[in-house]
């Protein structure tokens, strides 16, 4: 393994193929996509062709974001930049390709995430975040996700994802996400999607002679367009 702290960098054209594989082993045991794709041959042989999907969705419409280390790719994150006035890109022809007999159980999932979004808002929209089990528990994850959110932060643009686990929800939590809604619950026995939105922090700068200037984070509310 290489030396820490890794690196992290935009994606080339030349990355996506690679970081088809490296989404392909770190989401092999992952419980959506283990319900999404249930058998474990299946997913294994479907995998990388529906990373490549998102992979180019997430190159055109967004940014993807590497990490490496002196030894090469270890992990990526993919942002769609949603602006509620383009109209969304249709993949489900190639993704239905890609997943075959399981299309329908995606079906289900974007209508119950899709339900769970920001209203009437641009916001960056993390769709995922993948490490090597081999470099998981360094930190890696969340040194991409902060990267991104500083930059946000300088714009005034949310972000937005949904969570599949307990210890993800967590890892979110303590970078400042905050639930959005009720946990929504996949059909057949998948598991529990947790909405939550990250709201980028605002400066207060107080009047002379009154309190000294302070970070504030205002929260959702219905009037400015992020759904309750």
């Amino acid at each position: 393994m290489g030396v820490y702290p890794t690196r992290i960098r935009r994606a080339l054209p030349g990355d996506l193929l690679p970081l088809a594989h490296i989404l392909s082993v770190a989401f092999h045991h992952d419980p959506v996509s283990t319900w999404l794709m249930p058998d474990e041959n299946d997913r294994a042989e479907r995998h990388p062709q529906f990373f490549r999907i998102f992979l180019h969705t997430a190159q055109a419409y967004g940014r993807v974001d590497i990490a490496s280390d002196d030894d090469g790719l270890c992990g990526a994150a993919l942002w769609l930049d949603v602006d509620p006035g383009r109209p969304r890109t249709d993949d489900s022809l190639p993704l239905q390709l890609a997943l075959g007999p399981n299309f329908g159980r995606l079906e289900s999932l974007l209508a119950a995430t899709g339900a769970a979004h920001p209203d009437g808002v641009e916001y960056a929209y993390l769709v995922f975040v993948g490490i090597l089990p081999e470099y998981q528990g360094n930190g890696i994850g969340t040194a991409l996700i902060t990267e991104r959110l500083v930059a946000l932060a300088t714009t005034g643009t949310a972000a937005y994802l949904e969570a599949s686990s307990p210890r993800a929800t967590g890892l979110y939590r303590r970078l400042g996400f905050t639930p959005h809604g009720e946990p929504l619950r996949l059909p057949g026995g998948g598991p529990d999607m947790h909405p939550l939105i990250w709201i980028p922090p605002v400066t207060v700068v107080a009047a002379p002679g009154l309190l000294p200037a302070r970070q504030s984070r205002p929260q959702p509310h219905p009037h400015n367009g992020f759904r309750q």
